[in-house]
C-alpha cells in the first residue's frame, strides 16, 4: 500500500513538473497587433547615420534568414518608419512605437535605435541584439522579461539578452512566436 502511494505522489510530481514545463512556453508574449501582409515593409530617411542604416539591414536580413512566415523588407516610404535618435536621458537604446485598429491591424509603426546609449551604440553585437530584437516588435512580438530569447527586454544587466546570453538572433521561441502570428 504504501509502495503504491509513493508511486502515485511520483506520477504527481512528475505531472506537475511536465505541466510548469509547458505553461513556460505559454507564457511567451506576443503582441496584440499584426500587420495585414506577412510581407512587412521598412524605411528609414537618409538622414540617419551609415551605422544606424547598417544594422537596420543586418536586424532585417538576420529575421529574413530564420525561417519564419513573414519577411520585411526595405520599400521607401511604405511600412515600419526606422530612426536614430539622440536621447541621453532616455533609459532605452531601442523602442518602438505601434499603432492599431479595433481589428488589431497595424496602422502605425516606428522603431528608434538610441545613438546615446554609447555602450550598446559602439559595440557591434550589442547593437545586432537591439535592432533585431526591435524587429520582433515590428513583427509582433512582445517582451518576455528574462528568457533566454530575442525577445528578452533587457540588454544589459542580470538575465539580460546581450550582456548575459550574448544574443544577436532570433531563437527557436521567437521564431515559433513568429509563425504562430503569420
Amino acid at each position: 500500500m504504501i509502495k503504491r502511494k509513493i508511486l502515485v505522489l511520483l506520477m504527481l510530481i512528475t505531472t506537475l513538473f511536465a505541466f510548469n514545463n509547458i505553461t513556460a512556453y505559454a507564457a511567451y508574449n506576443l503582441e496584440p497587433y499584426e500587420w495585414s501582409d506577412s510581407a512587412i515593409k521598412y524605411y528609414y530617411d537618409n538622414y540617419n547615420s551609415t551605422r544606424f542604416k547598417t544594422y537596420i539591414g543586418i536586424a532585417a536580413s538576420t529575421w529574413n534568414s530564420e525561417s519564419i512566415n513573414a519577411s520585411l523588407s526595405y520599400q521607401y516610404p511604405i511600412g515600419a518608419y526606422c530612426t536614430e535618435v539622440q536621447d541621453p536621458n532616455a533609459a532605452w537604446d531601442g523602442i518602438c512605437y505601434i499603432s492599431y485598429d479595433s481589428n488589431g491591424y497595424i496602422t502605425n509603426a516606428t522603431l528608434c535605435l538610441n545613438a546615446s546609449i554609447s555602450v550598446t551604440w559602439n559595440n557591434d553585437n550589442a547593437l545586432k541584439s537591439v535592432a533585431v530584437h526591435e524587429f520582433g516588435h515590428i513583427l509582433s512580438l512582445g517582451d518576455n522579461g528574462e528568457m533566454k530569447c530575442i525577445m528578452n527586454d533587457m540588454t544589459w544587466g542580470t538575465n539580460s539578452r546581450y550582456g548575459t546570453y550574448k544574443l544577436t538572433t532570433p531563437q527557436s521561441i521567437d521564431v515559433a512566436g513568429v509563425n504562430y502570428i503569420y
